[in-house]
């Protein structure tokens, strides 16, 4: 499951619009834990972005900010399963 949140292959990772590269990986996420770990990605990219006065470039903070979240929000949760054993 994680492989295919990592790479799908009808979504680009070099997604250069920020808007289609939140909406994507907010997809992701819920179609991994649910609507409601979806609706908390985007609060806090949301949140970001309000205050990045370059949120839309392609380099921007809000940009990283929106994949690395993304990374670590997909993982947690198979490194929180893993320690279970």
């Amino acid at each position: 499951m994680l492989a295919e949140l990592a790479v799908s292959p009808t979504t680009s990772h070099n997604t250069d619009d920020i808007d289609d590269l939140i909406a994507d990986r907010r997809a992701r996420l819920e179609d991994y834990q649910g609507k409601r770990y979806g609706q908390r990605y985007q609060k806090l990219i949301d949140g970001l972005r309000s205050k990045d006065m370059r949120a839309e470039e392609k380099h921007s903070v809000t940009a990283i900010a929106a994949r690395e979240l993304y990374r670590r929000m997909a993982i947690k949760d198979e490194y929180e399963v893993a320690r279970l054993y």
